[in-house]
């Protein structure tokens, strides 16, 4: 028996029209574009589905849009009978498979989703800053542009990618000063994000203490497979843990590198990125060439995977 990992990519996957096809092809993707909009108060599939795409890039609209397709693809796929030995998201993506792996049920999961990118949003508006992607530098040298100028402010790697990709996060004139660095140090390829924050850094510390106090409130349950963290990159198993680590990947760098060198390790045959765009395969593919990693983004892709798995 193959073993099958799902990947939840995170925040910047999103694209308008995303869901779309899956929302006129499936009732159950209807009734969970439904029952969101009476949690969230608003009609997200509008924006999902016609945009335009800056509203659809605002964080408190893009983590929830991006959660629900994601959702509506994992249920289509336990549907089909795929089953899974174990789950991992990127940042966002993490929340994602709290749900996946049945610790939390569909409205809590987007309520804490949508709780989380709303204490984003604030943290962002009160500590302005930036993030960078620095291609082609190892973790050595972009560890070393971040400590020399975080005596100026804040500064951090926060995004181990794959090898030769990490992301910057910080006040946005020390990222401008990372990137004239990272340049002079020989990085192939350096890109300023279209974000409206530092994540994973210390200027969304508010960010952190207000979702600790919103977990507070939840019922974590065991989940029934394993769920690699983004901090400890070990299978997150017992509510306690869950509930502190996924807090803690607010202020703290998300490792997939090593989630997925970690997965691979454990015996993982099959990756699936389930979710909007292809980020997670390709970086996968970056982290080790030879590991299979299909996805689902698209109704006619589950078609696909029906030809592979039958």
């Amino acid at each position: 028996m193959k073993k099958i990992s799902f990947l939840f990519p995170g925040q910047g996957s999103q694209y308008v029209g995303m869901g779309n096809d899956l929302y006129h092809k499936f009732d159950m993707a209807k009734e969970i574009y439904e029952r969101a909009e009476a949690i969230l108060g608003y009609d997200i599939k509008e924006i999902c589905f016609n945009g335009p795409s800056e509203e659809l890039k605002r964080t408190e609209i893009c983590q929830p849009a991006i959660f629900l397709h994601s959702i509506i693809l994992f249920k289509l796929l336990r549907e089909k009978g795929v089953e899974i030995d174990c789950v991992a998201g990127h940042s966002l993506g993490e929340y994602v498979s709290l749900t996946a792996a049945g610790s939390l049920d569909f409205e809590n999961g987007l309520r804490l989703v949508k709780k989380r990118g709303e204490l984003i949003k604030e943290a962002s508006e009160r500590n302005p800053g930036s993030m960078a992607a620095i291609i082609g530098l190892d973790r050595k040298k972009v560890r070393k542009i971040c400590k020399d100028l975080s005596k100026k402010g804040v500064l951090q790697p926060v995004n181990y990618n794959s090898p030769g990709q990490i992301v910057m996060s910080g006040s946005k004139e020390l990222i401008s000063q990372a990137i004239g660095l990272a340049k002079s140090e020989g990085a192939i390829r350096v890109l300023e994000l279209e974000v409206s924050g530092a994540f994973h850094t210390v200027f969304m510390k508010k960010a952190y203490d207000g979702i600790q106090k919103y977990l507070e409130n939840f019922s974590i349950m065991r989940p029934k497979v394993p769920i690699i963290s983004n901090v400890t990159v070990k299978p997150m198993t017992k509510p306690n843990d869950i509930k502190k680590n996924i807090a803690q990947q607010l202020i703290s760098p998300v490792m997939w590198e090593d989630s997925m060198r970690y997965m691979i390790d454990k015996g993982t045959d099959i990756f699936i990125e389930v979710g909007p765009g292809r980020v997670l395969r390709g970086l996968l593919k970056r982290i080790d060439k030879n590991a299979v990693c299909l996805g689902v983004d698209r109704a006619d892709d589950l078609d696909k995977l029906d030809e592979i798995f039958n």
